[in-house]
């Protein structure tokens, strides 16, 4: 739910931040969700440690009882998807389309 690219600039539920220097649209689902009923929430970082080998690294971004405002927890999200892609870049470019479409952020 996190790592797909929202279809339109006028659909709610959007947060807009920097990832890899371009201001980006983020789903707030996952952060909507943890922070209306306190549930915690983690980023799964997937790391190819060798041929058909992963290993999970699991990143709590949000413990479920943090008096946050609104967008930091997805700002968390896109901070730690950005330093994933740098530690293994050939494995993101397949498998995301965050810039799909051209979309306005004013």
């Amino acid at each position: 739910m996190a790592d797909q690219s929202p279809s339109s600039d006028k659909e709610k539920g959007i947060i807009w931040t920097d990832f890899m220097g371009i201001k980006t649209p983020f789903f707030r689902g996952a952060e909507f969700f943890g922070c209306k009923f306190n549930l915690p929430i983690f980023f799964v970082e997937t790391i190819n440690t060798k041929k058909y080998t992963y290993q999970n690294n699991f990143h709590l971004i949000y413990d479920g009882n943090e008096k946050l405002q609104n967008g930091i927890v997805t700002q968390r999200f896109a901070s730690l998807l950005e330093e994933a892609v740098k530690k293994q870049p050939g494995r993101y470019l397949w498998s995301h389309k965050r810039w799909k479409k051209v979309i306005s952020y004013d």
